[in-house]
């Protein structure tokens, strides 16, 4: 599923301390919001037709 790849996150190598890091963490983040969004809006769309 589209959606799997994006829920994992591996924190084990993020530096925190690292600024360009912690903004592709951010990035990330926000992409799984938008992507979580979209699915949701499907889904609503989807459950309308049953």
């Amino acid at each position: 599923m589209f959606l799997k790849d994006l829920l994992h996150i591996d924190w084990s190598n993020t530096d925190f301390n690292d600024q360009e890091a912690v903004k592709a963490l951010l990035h990330h983040l926000a992409n799984l919001v938008e992507a979580l969004h979209r699915e949701n809006l499907a889904l609503k769309t989807e459950n309308q037709r049953l």
